[in-house]
């Protein structure tokens, strides 16, 4: 089918040109905008200059390779609606076999005809030659504008290291997901900062400026915080690496119970040590979870549930699937939107011959009868016991609490946080938009669960809750292997919501490697994990 008027490819032309301008006008409108906005950033706004002056430049060129008016169809719209005299004359004489019969009388008009000024139109041969040309010029008009001046990749401070923005990026952009993911990242990341910074160049740690030091790994922590919201992991790396690191330059600095030789310690080597014991803490701590704390609670009778995907509770029923005495009879895995997390860890359950039941969230009340315990993740503990955890955890809990099953939480003691939740809505999290498409062939994740399109910003947080504003597109990949079920359910979120808060009220028990907890001895056990909290001194 065909619309009057797309015949003539002079106003296709004019209307697909000005179509190009208004475009590049709302783009400088938008610009505008930005620039006046006082919490931008000083490189941002440069660039935001630089595109604006481009994107004038642009509009003005081609406004003035533009024609006057556009080339319109009204001439022959309007011969149309007045058809000339002899056309009237003809339509009113009356074929015959032998002639042609004038029109009566009756029919003859009454007034007499009036004559009608032609009005000038161009040949049209000239004016396809004009628009090849105009579009020519417009042609080479485009192409200079892009080779001239190129996009200007944003531009990171001499402070930021390559790896740090790496890493926000991957954090941005969802691939890295997970509390202990992160808190890895972020090691990884620190452990590359230091080989680089020039805090440390002196070769005493005596020497070392550590305020100088504690400035660099702020600036580039606040780096990753304007990318994604820090995590209760990541709060305890970079404050547990700058505490060691000052009090043990201070203890160095005075003599107290240091070597002889403490002029000739590398500074370098002090912080990559700080680090190592970082890592390992955290790693034993992992350990002795899932081989040692866990162990009775997880048998060859037991029907466990669990929800979304937590990196420990997958370790523990990894473990028990390859001890036949301990290999749970039966899992069930619930999941939910935005992540659909629980996809991947059902895969991996069946494959280590694991009974598998997969189910949504909507299929709580159905399939919580059949279990004998659930067992829950945590992104941070707060330390009246309430748990943060994926949304959608406190349904679980609230469910289990009234089939009266025994809801078990495991937690590294790490992410224990001394704060409380005050019912702030600017606490909440809201996932406000999942992209629809993601990015196809990408890379492995760097976590052990699924990406997913979002991007976690948010002015405030408490234990790693986090507000995200922007959306993002992103993979859904798992160690290599691609989540097409995370990818199919890529839609916008109802509720948007990314975290929720677990009442203490509705925990039994928490699983941490300082053994099982109640609800009310969160508080002290983080004293006792601050008062232990202390650097060996191995120069």
């Amino acid at each position: 089918m065909q619309l009057k008027g797309q015949q003539s490819s002079e106003a296709v032309i004019a209307v697909n040109q000005q179509r190009d301008l208004k475009k590049q006008k709302d783009r400088i409108r938008k610009l505008q905008k930005r620039v006046q906005d006082p919490g931008l950033e000083e490189a941002v706004r440069d660039q935001c200059l630089r595109e604006l002056e481009e994107a004038k430049a642009f509009v003005e060129r081609v406004e003035s390779l533009l024609p006057p008016a556009a080339p319109t169809n009204a001439v022959s719209r309007k011969q149309e609606a007045n058809p000339p005299a002899s056309k009237a004359k003809n339509k009113g004489a009356v074929k015959t076999g032998g002639g042609t019969v004038p029109p009566s009388p009756a029919h003859a008009p009454t007034s007499a005809p009036t004559t009608e000024t032609p009005k000038e139109e161009l040949p049209e041969p000239t004016c396809a030659a004009d628009q090849a040309k105009l579009r020519a010029m417009l042609r080479n008009a485009m192409e200079d504008s892009e080779n001239t001046s190129p996009p200007t990749p944003p531009r990171l401070s001499p402070a930021i290291h390559p790896r740090v923005a790496e890493a926000a990026l991957l954090m941005d952009k969802m691939v890295i997901v997970g509390g202990n993911a992160h808190t890895m990242a972020i090691i990884s990341a620190f452990r590359e900062l230091i080989e680089s910074t020039t805090s440390l160049t002196r070769a005493s740690i005596t020497d070392i400026n550590t305020d100088s030091f504690v400035e660099v790994v702020e600036e580039n922590f606040k780096f990753i915080c304007r990318q994604r919201e820090p995590t209760a992991g990541m709060k305890y790396v970079k404050e547990t690496l700058l505490r060691r690191l000052v009090a043990l330059r201070d203890a160095a600095a005075g003599r107290k119970g240091m070597p002889s030789h403490v002029d000739q310690v590398d500074s370098r080597g002090v912080a990559r040590g700080i680090l190592d014991s970082i890592e390992s803490e955290i790693t034993l701590s992992t350990s002795s979870i899932v081989e040692d704390r866990s162990m009775p609670y997880v048998s060859s009778s037991d029907t466990i549930l669990v929800f979304g995907r937590s990196s420990v509770v997958e370790n523990i029923l990894l473990s028990r699937a390859r001890l036949p005495p301990k290999k749970p009879k039966r899992v069930i895995v619930l999941d939910s939107a935005p992540l659909y997390e629980g996809r991947e860890l059902a895969h991996k359950l069946s494959e280590e011959g694991i009974c598998v039941t997969y189910g949504l969230l909507t299929s709580c009340c159905t399939l919580m009868s059949k279990c004998t315990r659930v067992l829950i993740g945590a992104s941070s503990v707060l330390q009246n016991g309430d748990v943060v955890a994926r949304c959608g955890t406190a349904i679980v809990a609230t469910c289990a609490k009234s089939f009266r099953k025994p809801v078990l939480c495991v937690c590294e003691s790490y992410k224990f946080v001394a704060e409380v939740w005050v019912g702030n809505v600017e606490q909440n999290t809201t996932l406000l938009h999942v992209g629809s498409g993601p990015e196809k062939d990408a890379g492995p994740t760097l976590s052990g669960t699924v990406g997913a399109a979002a991007n976690l910003r948010s002015p405030k947080s408490v234990g790693g809750v986090c507000t995200p504003t922007t959306p993002r597109n992103t993979s859904a990949t798992c160690n290599g292997v691609k989540d097409t079920s995370a990818r199919r359910f890529m839609t916008q979120s109802a509720s948007g919501a990314f975290f929720d808060v677990t009442p203490a009220a509705y925990v039994d028990m928490f699983i941490c490697e300082m053994g099982c907890l109640h609800t009310s001895a969160i508080v002290a056990a983080i004293k006792e994990r601050e008062g232990r909290d202390e650097y060996p001194v191995k120069l």
